[in-house]
């Protein structure tokens, strides 16, 4: 099975994490013509495999839905695609998780 890969036009860091990776809004245009669908979702990736706009994804795709564009999508990171060389710097660490303790009662 070939997966379509899509150049991305759009990418924006959310400024959140899930677990200790960042995510993004990711808009990619599934083709090179004009009327080329353009399809936008989240993506959540490791910081230094953080793509750059006009490299690839992979689009993953269901066109039996009830959806206006009739298109449910998953974007994936394409393994063969551009990471940000800079993105350590850009995008910081998910910050530290304070776990709440429970102090028992000695009396």
């Amino acid at each position: 099975m070939i997966l379509p890969v899509a150049t991305i036009t759009e990418m924006v860091w959310e400024r959140r994490y899930l677990d200790d990776d960042p995510v993004f809004t990711v808009a990619a245009r599934l083709g090179d013509s004009p009327e080329a669908h353009v399809v936008s979702e989240k993506l959540c990736i490791l910081r230094e495999q953080a793509p750059v706009v006009g490299g690839t994804v992979v689009v993953i795709h269901d066109q039996h839905t009830d959806l206006p564009t009739g298109v449910t999508v998953l974007i994936e990171a394409d393994p063969a695609g551009l990471c940000d060389p800079e993105a350590l710097e850009k995008y910081p660490p998910a910050p530290r998780r304070i776990t709440e303790l429970t102090v028992k009662d000695t009396a």
